[in-house]
């Protein structure tokens, strides 16, 4: 199995139908899933990117110079391009609203 199939998000996301169809959901494990979502898609996302990139030089000291890095932002960008705007918008903002709630919780405490 490649890098980009063990990557793949279409497990996870199948994983997370079953463990839906199956379990009382709170607002924590609705969070770890928007934020496994798009963590697991946007690997993915760089890993190919990586592939692709390589593949398109022979020389082995310029395929992996300054490939390593993959902004959120390019992703976004890529994923708008190819139609998925609203869906990887939405999904974007959930894992955001996440990581702010893991880093600044509310709640009745004083």
């Amino acid at each position: 199995m490649s890098e980009a199939e063990e990557l793949n998000p279409r497990r996870l996301i199948d994983n997370i139908k079953q463990i839906v169809d199956k379990t009382v959901i709170d607002a924590v494990f609705l969070r770890r899933i928007a934020s496994a979502l798009f963590f697991s898609l946007y690997n993915y996302w760089a890993i190919k990117s990586y592939k692709l990139y390589n593949k398109r030089y022979t020389n082995p000291s310029r395929a992996s110079k300054n490939q390593d890095n993959f902004p959120h932002s390019e992703f976004i960008e890529e994923m708008t391009e190819k139609g998925f705007d609203e869906e990887i918008r939405e999904l974007y903002l959930y894992r955001v609203l996440a990581d702010h709630y893991a880093l600044n919780p509310t709640g009745n405490k004083c």
